[in-house]
């Protein structure tokens, strides 16, 4: 079973440094009712301890996602800045609204995880029109598999890793594993119907892969993101191919699922 976690300490560090280094031009916004976490703030606050930030979480509850939440709730300690976190559950609609209602009450800042970036793009460009620092981790706003770079309006920066570079890395490990064995059928745990632009870039590199290495067969079972979708698709990908080689997704959750 493979996963991914080079790029976990950028995600979860850098996005709130971002905003903390953005509020000096930001104002003061009014108390908010309908928080969802109490704010983290430090014992000895820095002189921007009033700032607020809104943190717009895919889904709590997630292996991926709550030690991102602990982090930034600890990095919003360290900084003094107030840390409010929404929870979507995978909804990227109930994430669009939650994003709405934090550009509604004035935060200083807002920083999302995805539940599927191309959703959030109304959002931040009212974000932008508030003139509210509006930052994307994990996955982008835009439509480029290749690149890190904010396309959407409203986006003030992005951390992740493009797309294509992470299905690459992943694609590296599925052959190394491999290596010599004919055949090599790997089970690939797949997020088609929650993000289909990480699913294409996972496709092409597949494509590629096979390509030059026609020993390696691939199966892919669609898992969604959490451990009930990995499970269930590893039941159905065991009918298919009752002796796989290698299984791999780029999701954690699915992944012990199908463990």
């Amino acid at each position: 079973m493979h996963s991914h976690s080079r790029s976990m300490s950028r995600l979860l560090i850098a996005p709130l440094i971002v905003v903390v280094i953005c509020l000096g031009a930001c104002g003061n916004s009014s108390d908010d009712n309908n928080n969802t976490d109490e704010p983290a703030t430090s014992d000895n606050p820095p002189s921007n301890a009033r700032k607020r930030v809104a943190y717009l979480a895919a889904a709590r509850g997630n292996a991926f996602v709550d030690p991102s939440i602990a982090m930034i709730k600890e990095v919003a300690k360290h900084e003094g800045v107030e840390i409010t976190i929404f929870d979507a559950q995978f909804d990227p609609q109930k994430q669009l609204a939650q994003c709405q209602d934090a550009v509604t009450q004035g935060f200083d800042a807002i920083v999302a995880l995805p539940s599927a970036g191309v959703a959030l793009r109304p959002c931040a460009a009212e974000a932008g029109r508030a003139k509210i620092p509006f930052v994307a981790t994990n996955l982008p706003l835009g439509t480029s598999t290749t690149s890190g770079e904010p396309e959407a309006d409203g986006v003030t920066s992005q951390v992740l890793t493009p797309m294509a570079t992470y299905a690459a890395e992943i694609i590296d490990q599925i052959v190394m594993a491999c290596g010599d064995i004919v055949p090599c059928k790997v089970v690939y745990l797949g997020t088609a119907l929650l993000l289909p632009q990480l699913e294409t870039a996972f496709q092409n590199e597949i494509s590629a892969m096979q390509d030059e290495h026609p020993n390696i067969n691939v199966t892919s079972v669609d898992a969604g993101a959490d451990r009930a979708g990995g499970l269930q698709a590893m039941q159905d990908a065991l009918q298919r191919v009752p002796d796989p080689t290698v299984v791999t997704s780029p999701n954690a959750e699915p992944a012990e699922g199908a463990v």
